[in-house]
């Protein structure tokens, strides 16, 4: 039986102007030459495209897995940064760098569940940092320098423009719609794929671009710098019987001020904004409009001097992230679908019930204090070798918190009832007709945690006639694991024919993994409670329940238990062991490259449910809840 499959293809509106000049450099300056991939111009200009972002630009390197934005309708209208996946790991296993300093979000980059009742969605990075503001990129998937911690996957290293002595302007704008989306279909022949694209439906949407750089000297030795853009989507999505507008909107502002010195030193001081809003609503439930919103800001001072026998970097900067919900209903319920209620969609079979309201306001942040420093020799010749020698120094300080204003109900389990008497609870019911038996409690909470980590390097580049050899060296530690970690970093090149054609390179690592605060914002945080009622005589809040009896109409506290109880206790630091061994040839002006990479993950965090435990809550009742203790016995490999 012939099917069709689905395409399509999108079309943008661009201004004339060029795209801004980004320079895309691989590996190629570590120590051991172990390359990843080298872009050229031509091939970046044809790529910067959809929305945007740093993974635009990374999708042929071959050890980088970029998320697809145009693998389905859904996604076309999205205005998020790309997911980036390197050797294997997780997105948020990297570490990314914005000029020297981490970007890396610690609240919670792993949930991405936008309509979670107790938290919010998280990202892994703290700004979004789009490639109008990026000079230049450089991206280690192997190999990788003990200059770089706290990561599982790989290193992109961004550094953001400066502003040179000219002055400049440019705007930009770029638009794209559903109407701009063509469809393309050929026959398929398995029912397989029929099935799989069967539900594929053309989408429907709007996105808007818009971008303005300036750029200008202040004086011989001093410029400055600013850049704003901004994204927006509109898209139209299915409630109750019509459609409902969704947007997504992002802003993205910075500015740097750089002061030249005589003795050719230079300090950049820069400050980025970012924030990114998204607007929801439940499908189907009357007043559950909310929004999603992240972000933050960042102010930096960066320092470089060029000594005679070394070259100095060094960065300090504070920056302030949030990840947070702002919803006008704070209390969630599921009637009876009824007259007085009658909003709920038809069912074939089953109860109907009229979903409405959402799940309060939450608001998760940080703050960060980042300071480093690198020292890198110059060449240092001596019995016939040569070496250059780098150390360096991290210093990083967070807090997070999590804060929940107020209380929020989940009502649920409704009971029709034509002689039910509410007695002034309003909350949950309704004279004559239904009252809700059950409900969750998420108490309002104020928790905070904090983690200071600490990291230190050492590295020699030695090179002997046509071979380098790179022994690194790296600890680091934080006060939340508290433990004390050792990797090392050994990569060797040797340049088989002395003629820099033909390069051989082999290497041995070890990657230790970060620690979120979000792993310990959940063990602050107290499990949901769970409440019953009945009625007596019809009646709730009664008046004439006999003395010495239990009011069975008043909330109860439940035998349902939680399960959102977490214990990091006693944990080693996840870490991956690599090895790697390739073969770069150059051959006119084309370089072939064949690399293997080997990676198994160690001591790797895994959830396992322990039997259920009571507390005492605030209020003198007891609660149970089943805590979810995370061991050291998750293992991965990767090849």
């Amino acid at each position: 039986m012939k099917k069709r499959i689905l395409f399509f293809l999108s079309i943008g509106i661009v201004s004339a102007d060029t795209i801004p000049t980004i320079f895309i450099e691989d590996s190629n300056n570590t120590p051991t030459n172990i390359s990843s991939q080298s872009l050229n111009q031509k091939t970046i200009n044809s790529m910067i495209q959809g929305n945007g972002d740093i993974g635009s630009v990374l999708k042929l390197n071959p050890s980088v897995k970029v998320e697809n934005k145009t693998s389905s309708t859904d996604k076309l209208s999205d205005i998020t940064a790309s997911k980036i996946e390197i050797n294997g790991a997780k997105f948020y296993q990297n570490s990314f760098l914005l000029d020297g300093v981490s970007n890396d979000s610690l609240l919670d980059p792993v949930n991405n569940n936008k309509h979670s009742i107790s938290d919010v969605p998280g990202n892994e990075n703290e700004l979004f940092i789009d490639l109008d503001l990026i000079e230049s990129i450089k991206v280690f998937d192997s190999g990788i320098s003990a200059k770089y911690g706290n990561f599982n996957g790989g290193v992109i290293d961004v550094i953001t423009k400066r502003a040179d002595f000219q002055t400049r302007s440019k705007i930009k704008y770029k638009s794209t719609k559903s109407s701009f989306v063509n469809f393309y279909y050929k026959d398929v022949e398995s029912e397989k794929d029929a099935l799989s694209i069967q539900d594929i439906k053309k989408p429907n949407f709007k996105k808007d671009f818009f971008s303005i750089f300036h750029t200008r000297a202040i004086n011989d030795k001093s410029t400055i710098l600013s850049t704003y853009s901004y994204k927006k989507s509109i898209t139209p999505k299915k409630h109750f019987s019509a459609y409902k507008n969704t947007q997504a909107l992002s802003h993205n502002f910075l500015l740097k001020y750089s002061y030249y010195f005589e003795d050719d030193s230079i300090l950049d001081l820069t400050g980025t904004y970012s924030n990114y809003e998204n607007k929801l609503f439940k499908r189907n439930v009357k007043s559950s409009d909310y929004s999603n919103i992240g972000g933050g800001y960042n102010l930096k001072a960066n320092y470089e001097k060029d000594y005679s026998s070394i070259f100095l970097t060094s960065a300090l900067s504070y920056s302030y992230g949030k990840n947070s919900r702002e919803n006008s209903e704070k209390d969630y319920k599921s009637w009876i679908k009824t007259n007085t209620k009658s909003w709920g969609l038809y069912k074939k079979s089953g109860p109907m019930y009229s979903n409405e309201g959402g799940y309060g306001n939450i608001d998760k942040s940080s703050n960060t204090l980042n300071f480093n420093t690198h020292i890198k020799s110059k060449k240092i010749s001596q019995f016939n070798l040569e070496h250059l020698l780098s150390s360096g120094f991290d210093f990083k300080y967070s807090k997070s918190k999590y804060l929940r204003k107020e209380n929020t109900y989940i009502y649920s389990n409704a009971k029709l009832n034509a002689d039910i008497i509410c007695n002034g609870s309003k909350s949950g019911c309704i004279n004559n007709e239904q009252y809700f038996k059950d409900r969750k409690i998420y108490k309002k909470e104020n928790v905070s945690a904090d983690i200071l980590s600490l990291g230190t390097y050492v590295q020699d580049e030695l090179n002997y006639k046509n071979i380098k050899f790179t022994p690194g060296f790296r600890v680091d530690y934080n006060d939340y694991l508290k433990n004390v970690d050792f990797s090392h970093r050994i990569n060797a090149n040797i340049d088989l024919f002395s003629n820099k054609k033909t390069n051989l390179f082999f290497g041995i690592n070890r990657y230790y993994s970060k620690s979120f605060l979000a792993f310990k914002l959940r063990e602050a945080r107290s499990p949901f409670q769970s409440e019953y009622r009945s009625t007596y005589k019809n009646e709730l809040n009664s008046s004439d329940v006999p003395e010495n009896v239990i009011n069975p109409s008043v909330w109860n506290t439940s035998a349902q238990k939680g399960d959102q109880i977490y214990l990091y206790n006693n944990l080693e630091t996840p870490y991956t062991d690599e090895k790697v061994i390739g073969l770069k040839q150059n051959i006119l002006k084309n370089t072939f490259l064949i690399k293997y990479i080997q990676r198994e993950g160690k001591k790797q965090f895994r959830e396992e449910k322990g039997e259920y435990k009571s507390f005492l809550r605030p209020d003198g009742y007891l609660a149970y809840y089943k805590p979810i203790s995370v061991k050291n016995t998750g293992k991965s490999s990767y090849e």
